[in-house]
């Protein structure tokens, strides 16, 4: 392969969503887009009230079981401001998304982890056995960004909601590529929160947008902290945007989970990966030879292939996100010259597998 790094870099560690848009999509953006132009020279009207409606009559929700915010991250400040407070516990998985620890730690409650790997499945009393007396919270990554899989199931969060009196955040950041919701469970039980966003399914992580739906008592508390989003040209754009492709969620996700379909069976030709299913946007990748270190293997792609992948060397293992289609040839044939010309010329690796020499040679 010929080195023709790309002049820059190829973004693989947030796992946006580069599936190509359908047409019906583009063209419901564009118009959207094109409406807050017209309007740009209005005062702004509060958007969010139409948006809500619309997640509301979809979920078959109440309008006020939903508050709208920048994005998932911009959902769980005020969250934790009113709910958790100074030396109370919060329970976690571990690996899983940041913001869940750090959100704890700002307003000063402790973070317990609940350890989970690539295959691993929890049951209610797997996580009632983590509790302490002071825990108020549990946060619930469904699926879990770290490892792509859900551990826990639907059917054990609502024993979990039966015996835990405190809160349970369910984060369905990936919603519509995995087939388990805990929408359904909101119309029983006023202890579960469940948040959703517009960034990997629907391809719009630029727009910021994110919706919690609850309990009425428990929006109320929520929004007495302040989350109502800007009503400023940009906030009413992105509203706009999502408000029309909504419509369109299940088959954005549809053209997703085909796109990163069609880009694993390409990853499963690499010698030595193997990999694992996922349900998020990240496709956890392992070495089947224990000669190859994870961090090195991350730092070589980013310095020599400009290609930026999320460091997971603590985890023992690769989160690699699905790169624009343009791009799978180049990325596939890195990977494998990375690990031919980096490790295995260098250590006593066995020797490629079988079958797995394909792009070995070839001229890019």
């Amino acid at each position: 392969m010929k080195n023709n790094k790309p002049p820059y870099p190829i973004r693989l560690y947030w796992g946006e969503n580069y599936a190509p848009k359908p047409p019906v999509v583009q063209k419901a953006l564009k118009q959207a887009f094109q409406e807050a132009l017209e309007t740009v020279h209005w005062y702004p009207a509060d958007t969010s009230v139409k948006l809500k409606n619309m997640i509301a009559k979809s979920y078959h929700l109440s309008f006020d079981q939903i508050t709208v915010g920048n994005g998932i991250e911009g959902l769980l400040l005020p969250l934790f401001h009113a709910f958790v407070h100074h030396g109370d516990d919060v329970l976690v998985l571990e690996p899983t998304f940041s913001a869940y620890g750090a959100n704890a730690r700002v307003v000063g409650a402790k973070v317990i982890f609940i350890p989970v790997g690539l295959a691993t499945t929890l049951t209610a009393t797997d996580v009632i056995a983590k509790m302490t007396k002071k825990t108020v919270m549990i946060c619930l990554a469904s699926p879990n960004t770290s490892t792509g899989v859900y551990h826990i199931s639907i059917k054990e969060i609502e024993k979990l909601a039966k015996q835990f009196h405190g809160n349970i955040v369910i984060d369905e950041c990936y919603f519509g590529i995995g087939k388990h919701s805990a929408v359904p469970l909101l119309k029983k039980y006023s202890n579960i929160i469940v948040l959703q966003s517009a960034s990997k399914v629907c391809g719009l992580a630029g727009l910021r947008i994110g919706w919690l739906m609850s309990s009425k008592p428990s929006i109320n508390v929520i929004e007495a902290q302040s989350i109502r989003l800007a009503t400023d040209p940009v906030s009413t754009a992105s509203i706009l945007g999502l408000y029309s492709i909504w419509p369109y969620r299940t088959l954005l996700a549809k053209n997703y989970v085909a796109f990163q379909k069609q880009f694993v069976k390409q990853l499963k030709h690499v010698a030595f990966f193997k990999v694992y299913p996922t349900h998020t946007t990240f496709i956890p990748v392992t070495f089947d030879t224990g000669k190859i270190p994870v961090k090195k293997f991350i730092q070589i792609m980013m310095k020599k292939y400009h290609i930026v992948l999320k460091d997971t060397s603590e985890l023992g293992y690769l989160l690699v996100g699905v790169p624009p289609k343009n791009m799978w040839k180049y990325v596939i044939a890195s990977f494998q010259q990375c690990i031919e010309s980096e490790f295995l010329a260098s250590q006593a690796c066995p020797p490629l597998p079988a079958g797995r020499q394909v792009w070995r040679g070839q001229t890019f």
